[in-house]
């Protein structure tokens, strides 16, 4: 594993582990302790590699700017389901749901390739993506 530091004045005041970036304040001797200490998580079997993460501050972001549509959000808490005639009262589904599925992804909450929102045409209802379910949470 690759362990980097940061010094400025003497200090430690980052320290770099493959995809992660955390802030430090220390002396630039106990660099040895540090990467040994990251070493022992890594043996235990503790990976520092991303995925899609999921922060606050994305979700924040994502609900900023929203705006309006985070009520449709919040249909969706405590729900499996939500029945399509239930949501027509904030507007064109169509567009509701494009514009919380651009901004999902452009938040880093779901992939190119997915959406927010799954129809169940024969239900007539809208599944919220399992990954959006963190953002009820915030609301």
């Amino acid at each position: 594993m690759d362990v980097q530091f940061v010094l400025s004045k003497g200090r430690v005041t980052k320290v770099i582990v493959e995809d992660y970036e955390f802030e430090a304040d220390a002396d630039k001797e106990d660099t040895d302790k540090i990467e040994e200490t990251f070493n022992k998580l890594m043996i235990l079997g503790v990976k520092f590699k991303k995925g899609i993460t999921v922060t606050e501050r994305n979700i924040r972001d994502f609900l900023k700017e929203l705006g309006g549509y985070k009520k449709v959000l919040e249909e969706f808490k405590g729900k499996e389901a939500v029945k399509m005639d239930d949501l027509k009262k904030y507007g064109d589904l169509r567009v509701i749901g494009m514009k919380i599925t651009t901004n999902a992804r452009k938040a880093g909450l779901i992939e190119k390739d997915e959406r927010a929102f799954e129809a169940d045409w024969k239900n007539r209802t809208y599944k919220l993506n399992p990954k959006l379910k963190k953002v009820l949470e915030y609301l």
